[in-house]
């Protein structure tokens, strides 16, 4: 988490991830299963994306939005261990 946080890994990395994301969309399109958890998630969260907006979207991310996020995880770890601790 830590190197998360700093920004601490090659941008080879990211860009290997972002690939991976982009392959499984593409890869789940041919998939009636993916396409049905795709569909029920969308409804679910109220998202409105076309698959190359969401595409658009991943390709977009960068070191850091993931040290914002990695941020926020841990911050919320920290507070679940606290309420953990408490109730001891």
């Amino acid at each position: 988490m830590d190197r998360l946080l700093n920004m601490d890994y090659d941008d080879a990395y990211l860009e290997i991830a972002k690939m991976g994301f982009k392959d499984r969309i593409i890869g789940g399109l041919d998939q009636a299963l993916s396409l049905i958890a795709q569909a029920f998630l969308d409804d679910l969260l109220h998202r409105k994306l076309t698959t190359e907006q969401r595409i658009e979207r991943i390709m977009k991310v960068t070191k850091e939005d993931i040290s914002r996020v990695a941020l926020q995880m841990n911050l919320a770890s920290v507070a679940i261990v606290a309420e953990n601790e408490n109730e001891l």
